[in-house]
């Protein structure tokens, strides 16, 4: 029993995180539109300034985002932060000066863009703001979904294949390879706004067939054998997420083609039931047949991105 709730478990953060890349529409609801606001911290004095800005966003159900930032710049230094918010929110933050012998801390609040902020002490300043509006994310709607759903026994059958684990995160960080062309990008873009919408759709076999072989046989592979009651659990009838917890695309970028003829690129989601700042994930392409299926994904640690 133990051992089948872990699996459960196990094959429940597998739904959840496996949707990382898509191409998708405009949410056309503006009060659950999703949004990337550009923000700038901007360190100016004599060296060593010091400073550090937190800002944190609340949207109309409460849920928070937040931004940390941090100076030790000589002379001017402007750094590029985005945070995501659904809808108009309210926002806070607060700029912190330090001197070598006293700090200032300044606080602003507001609803919607701009954000401003300026915080001074003795010629030395940190200033927080918004830059060049917002940019909309794509929430892919459940009717998208239309790939044939995975056949259970079928999978299960991968469990008892050999994995070529060695396959599976090569290339996946470094940033080598050449670009990707377009319609290659296009292609993989393809699937994964499916993807999404899958999953979206709540229809987790669907979302399944949008992966290769190779990349269950390996999941199996790590986690140990399953049981048919678990796997059961995917092929109940779909009950698509509510609209507020959809999942959205926030950015793609940086698609290469690998020595080994996959493509790799990196994709951020926002899922509204994870708090916190997204996660930067990378994701492996392999060519079947006529299309770009899932084949490794990964959302290494922040302080190895």
């Amino acid at each position: 029993m133990v051992r089948t709730r872990r699996v459960a478990l196990i094959l429940l953060s597998l739904a959840i995180w496996l949707p990382l890349l898509l191409d998708a529409r405009a949410q056309s609801d503006p009060d659950q539109a999703v949004s990337t606001i550009v923000l700038f911290v901007t360190c100016l004095g004599d060296p060593p300034l010091r400073g550090s800005v937190q800002l944190t966003t609340t949207d109309q159900d409460g849920r928070e985002r937040w931004l940390s930032s941090s100076c030790n710049a000589e002379g001017r230094k402007s750094t590029e932060h985005e945070l995501t918010v659904r809808g108009e929110s309210s926002w806070s933050a607060q700029v912190t000066v330090r001197g070598s012998t006293e700090s200032r801390t300044c606080e602003e609040s507001g609803i919607g863009l701009p954000i401003s902020l300026w915080c001074e002490l003795d010629g030395d300043a940190v200033e927080l703001e918004s830059r060049g509006g917002v940019s909309a994310a794509d929430i892919p709607s459940p009717e998208e979904c239309r790939t044939p759903p995975r056949d259970l026994d079928a999978l299960l059958a991968l469990a008892e294949s050999p994995a070529d684990v060695g396959a599976s995160t090569v290339g996946m960080i470094f940033p080598g390879g050449e670009p990707a062309d377009e319609e290659t990008v296009s292609a993989v873009q393809s699937t994964m706004r499916e993807l999404l919408a899958c999953y979206n759709a709540g229809a987790f076999l669907r979302a399944f067939s949008l992966y290769t072989d190779e990349y269950f046989r390996r999941f199996f592979d790590a986690s140990g054998p399953y049981h048919r009651d678990v796997i059961d659990h995917f092929a109940k009838p779909a009950v698509p997420r509510p609209d507020e917890e959809r999942l959205a695309l926030l950015e793609t970028r940086n698609a290469r083609l690998l020595p080994d003829g996959r493509v790799r690129a990196i994709v951020i989601i926002d899922d509204p039931t994870v708090p916190g700042p997204e996660p930067q994930a990378f994701v492996v392409f392999a060519r079947v047949g006529d299309r770009w299926l899932i084949d490794a994904s990964v959302v290494p640690k922040r302080d190895a991105v």
